[in-house]
């Protein structure tokens, strides 16, 4: 999982990203406190897969494990209750 911050934010989404899809990991998640964001990357096959959540969405995942998460309670600004996407 990683978080973006200001200072980092460049090597964050493009280098970062590349070296842990290199490495194979199967699974990384961008949380933006800016943006009110979670987006999860997912190497499948032999591409990735980009589920993501903004604001009150629930995203539902399998992988890396069954979870249920939405970007404003995970970046602590209260309860969700928008339309889910995603598993």
């Amino acid at each position: 999982m990683e978080v973006l911050s200001p200072s980092t934010r460049s090597k964050d989404l493009l280098l970062k990203r590349g070296l842990n899809e290199d490495s194979g990991v199967e699974s990384y998640w961008i949380v933006d406190p800016d943006e009110v964001s979670v987006t999860v990357l997912e190497l499948v096959g032999d591409g990735t897969r980009r589920p993501g959540t903004r604001g009150d969405e629930v995203l539902g995942l399998d992988r890396p494990f069954p979870v249920r998460l939405c970007a404003r309670a995970a970046l602590g600004g209260g309860v969700c209750g928008g339309r889910s996407t995603g598993g």
